[in-house]
């Protein structure tokens, strides 16, 4: 007997691989550090999508959109960052939206 055709798409099919998701985290870093120039460094914006994609990426089922997601995440966090002066951890920022 064989396998019946899948009715829908695996997710994981769409799961961008490594030089891709550092393509897109580059692109959207550039995109978001124009709004805090003269805040942050270019590179803790970078860094701040970088951190908010892995450790959303750590427990992600589907990675469809995760990069956009981080994206997103990681804005809010830079202002987050802005208000606390950079005191807390991208962890503790991730926590404390959550929550």
């Amino acid at each position: 007997m064989s396998t019946p055709p899948p009715s829908h798409h695996d997710a994981e099919e769409y799961r961008p691989s490594n030089e891709q998701v550092a393509v897109l985290l580059d692109h959207a870093s550039a995109e978001l550090w124009p709004q805090f120039r003269g805040v942050f460094a270019e590179e803790t914006v970078h860094h701040v999508v970088s951190e908010t994609y892995r450790e959303l990426a750590a427990n992600a089922r589907v990675h469809t959109h995760l990069t956009t997601l981080a994206t997103r995440s990681a804005a809010v966090l830079v202002v987050r960052g802005e208000e606390v002066c950079g005191l807390l951890s991208t962890t503790d920022l991730l926590h404390d939206l959550a929550g």
